[in-house]
């Protein structure tokens, strides 16, 4: 994870799983995906914003490690 923070920077939030909150980033990351994603118990999120509120980059961190990658698109 240090090599996102030293790329990346702190991220604009980190959203614990399971959540409501969760729940709301992943269904935009499955927008673009194909197939329903599913991200395990003790996942944390760390959501990079990307014009703002309407995109986001999404780091999904499981046991300190990144488990996935992902955009997190408004759609308009």
């Amino acid at each position: 994870m240090e090599r996102v923070r030293e790329r990346m920077g702190e991220p604009d939030a980190r959203v614990a799983c399971p959540s409501a909150e969760c729940d709301g980033v992943v269904r935009l990351m499955e927008a673009r995906a194909d197939g329903e994603r599913s991200v395990a118990s003790g996942t944390q999120l760390w959501v990079y914003q990307w014009r703002g509120q309407h995109d986001r980059l999404v780091f999904a961190v499981l046991a300190g490690k990144v488990s996935e990658v992902g955009w997190a698109f408004a759609l308009e």
